[in-house]
């Protein structure tokens, strides 16, 4: 069992930074990788790619999460087109990525949480009043950074079966669970229109109150 914390970090220089150089890596990733295809018809492995490319701004296993970011994707295209020949492989490069940090990067000390960017780097260093996560992703929402940190947790119970579901929440689908097997989408789309409707109603009552105040 896992429990997710997510908190807002804003915009500085250096989660920019860090993004874009995740960014720079997982470009020449799918750079090198479909260049070797190409032109050798060899498909490297995750391995082989680790010990290739890394970052100098970059701390070791957030090298290794970067590059194994790519092949996940390979992975879930190549599980995917089994059932959906028009399915796209990963191709596209990033100008900024993802930033991960596994528990080796990181450190609790005195409500701040460090992450280590390397020996010669200065580490990101949050405020936190949380115990230690074991994963933390910095991602980009669209107006700012936000760190997703996960915890795992021991069960309470045993399990009622063997199989594990995922889901995952979001705001324009609400959640999709995947079994290893099956992918269910929940869409939010006509929620959210229901709701952009019920304000515009909103602001058209305001406005027309405002308007007989005055008249």
């Amino acid at each position: 069992m896992y429990q997710v914390r997510r908190v807002n970090l804003g915009k500085t220089p250096q989660l920019d930074e860090l993004a874009h150089a995740c960014g720079e890596l997982y470009s020449k990733t799918v750079v090198f990788f479909w260049r070797t295809v190409r032109h050798k018809g060899i498909w490297l492995k995750c391995a082989q790619m680790e010990r290739i490319f890394t970052s100098e701004k970059l701390h070791a296993h957030t090298s290794d999460a970067t590059v194994q970011s790519f092949f996940a994707s390979l992975k879930s295209w190549q599980e995917r087109r089994k059932t959906d020949p028009n399915a796209h492989p990963p191709r596209r490069r990033r100008w900024y990525f993802k930033v991960e940090y596994k528990s080796q990067a990181i450190k609790l000390e005195n409500g701040e949480l460090k992450l280590s960017n390397g020996h010669s780097n200065d580490p990101l260093i949050l405020p936190w009043k949380w115990d230690k996560p074991n994963t933390v992703v910095i991602h980009w929402t669209g107006t700012q950074y936000e760190a997703i940190a996960t915890y795992k947790l021991e069960p309470e119970c045993k399990p009622m079966g063997s199989e594990v579901a995922g889901i995952d929440l979001g705001e324009i689908h609400l959640a999709v669970s995947h079994d290893g097997e099956k992918t269910h989408i929940l869409n939010g789309r006509y929620l959210r229109a229901k709701r952009q409707y019920q304000n515009k109603l909103m602001e058209s009552e305001l406005l027309t109150s405002d308007e007989s105040i005055w008249a």
